[in-house]
């Protein structure tokens, strides 16, 4: 940990006109983490130096987004991860100052709206008809547009209902599983879809595991095992046993960060699309031993 004296130095340099000065100035503090964000906060507002006020926002942004990151890597290790909080902890990297309740208490507003019309007797064909109906024409949910970045966070598709296919299929997952619906996501290159299970048991790869996919990127269209196959050899790829059961949650959000990715490199913002890179690189799986 940096002693009070020496984060007042590092401080009291940024005015240097120096780059090769700042940037070792702002590594410095980034690494020293969040216990040095009240005196970057205070410094701030004690300057009138526009240079020294830009310079301190980049480094507070620099250190929560790496303490976002640790903490959704930290995420990602845990088997049983809430679906939730990864969606959660991906939109605070943008977002510091979300607040998780309020997302929270709109997600579970949705699925109790959805449970109400609900009953035993439904097929699963007519429950995912029911919630399509509700995520898609009742709340109109829908493909963003533009796809920027910005339509990866969920809050944003919570307020703007406008969102990338990869976290709208992501959402509809989290509506399923609150409602204690077989539905997980299925992770194909840059895109998810749904299976609906006959059970929870998520790793069983025979085919009459899952009843049908869904794709919420088509409003909720129901489709099969073939149609999955089609997709995948028209991008090129020879489909594998993992293409056509549930991936675990962390693959999911991954699935999520990798089109951020693409879409921040489509926007020509590589800096940032570097950033999140790093992440994925990061919560990839320890190598064995």
């Amino acid at each position: 940990m940096e002693r009070p004296e020496r984060i007042k130095a590092l401080i009291e340099l940024l005015d240097d006109p120096e780059h090769e000065v700042y940037e070792a100035v702002q590594d410095a503090l980034v690494r020293t983490g969040p216990s040095v964000l009240p005196e970057l906060e205070s410094a701030w507002e004690a300057s009138s130096l526009d240079l020294v006020q830009r310079r301190i926002e980049d480094i507070v942004s620099a250190i929560q987004f790496n303490d976002t990151a640790q903490q959704l890597v930290a995420w990602s290790r845990v088997d049983d991860s809430d679906l939730l909080n990864g969606l959660l902890l991906v939109a605070k990297l943008r977002y510091p100052e979300l607040d998780f309740n309020l997302i929270i208490n709109k997600v579970k507003t949705i699925c109790h709206r959805i449970w109400l019309d609900l009953h035993n007797g439904l097929t699963p064909p007519e429950t995912a008809k029911a919630i399509s109906h509700f995520c898609f024409e009742v709340y109109g949910f829908a493909i963003h547009p533009q796809l920027t970045a910005e339509s990866h966070f969920v809050n944003q598709l919570l307020h703007s209902k406008r969102g990338s296919p990869v976290l709208l299929a992501l959402l509809y997952a989290q509506i399923g599983q609150q409602l204690g619906l077989p539905i997980y996501p299925v992770s194909l290159p840059r895109n998810i879809v749904l299976a609906y299970r006959r059970y929870a048991d998520t790793s069983d790869p025979s085919p009459s595991a899952t009843l049908f996919y869904i794709s919420p990127a088509n409003k909720g269209m129901m489709f099969g095992r073939l149609e999955v196959e089609q997709f995948l050899r028209a991008e090129g790829i020879q489909p594998q046993p993992e293409h056509f059961i549930p991936c675990t949650n962390t693959v999911a959000v991954q699935t999520l960060l990798q089109s951020l990715v693409f879409h921040l490199e489509r926007l020509q913002k590589p800096e940032q699309a570097q950033h999140y890179k790093q992440l994925l690189l990061a919560m990839s799986p320890p190598p064995d031993g």
